[in-house]
């Protein structure tokens, strides 16, 4: 199946208008013609980076770059040990490849198609967001879940806290071992966020 880039049809025979459509690219809604052009009710889908979608809704007609509003955010990364910085301690960090929005709202993470993270005794996984992803170590998450064992999916909790970012901000995956991060041998996760204004 193929949903085509074009409009198909004339406009509508009574309204004048074109009718909602589908359509993608890369650039952030804007007040120019690309996206006033378009019929209230058309979705549009944003690739920000091979990590990180988006889908905006066209909510209004008044020739604005809020006309559209953000339905859903989902930056999804597959991660392994050697991807993670070693601080020197028990914890390894990596930021993931996208940035989340002032004014999303944080749905729920996931944590799955993990690898055991072996070596050393334990190993325990938090994701910072919240509503300032720079200091909320656990914004998008709660407690600490285990990802020493491979397992299909691993329950990481409910959001905690304000939910609504009010600073922009990578989020940072952080993996805290038994004892040093140079322990591990390997391991391998994918971790997903879900967002939304």
């Amino acid at each position: 199946m193929r949903i085509s880039n074009e409009y198909l049809t004339n406009a509508h025979p009574i309204t004048g208008v074109y009718q909602p459509e589908i359509f993608w690219g890369s650039d952030a809604p804007a007040a120019e013609s690309t996206f006033t052009a378009k019929a209230v009710g058309s979705i549009y889908h944003r690739y920000v980076t091979a990590n990180h979608t988006q889908v905006y809704k066209k909510a209004k007609n008044d020739g604005r770059a809020d006309d559209y509003a953000l339905i859903e955010g989902v930056i999804s990364q597959y991660l392994v040990y050697a991807d993670f910085a070693d601080g020197g301690g028990a914890a390894g960090t990596k930021s993931l490849n996208g940035t989340l929005p002032v004014g999303a709202y944080m749905d729920k993470a996931q944590v799955h198609n993990v690898t055991g993270f072996t070596g050393d005794t334990t190993a325990v996984i938090i994701i910072s967001g919240g509503v300032d992803v720079t200091t909320d170590t656990d914004g998008y998450m709660t407690g600490t879940p285990s990802v020493f064992t491979t397992a299909a999916a691993v329950t990481v909790g409910v959001p905690s806290g304000v939910r609504t970012v009010t600073t922009a901000g990578i989020p940072l995956v952080t993996i805290t071992k038994g004892s040093d991060w140079g322990a591990g041998t390997a391991g391998a996760l994918t971790v997903t966020l879900f967002y939304k204004v």
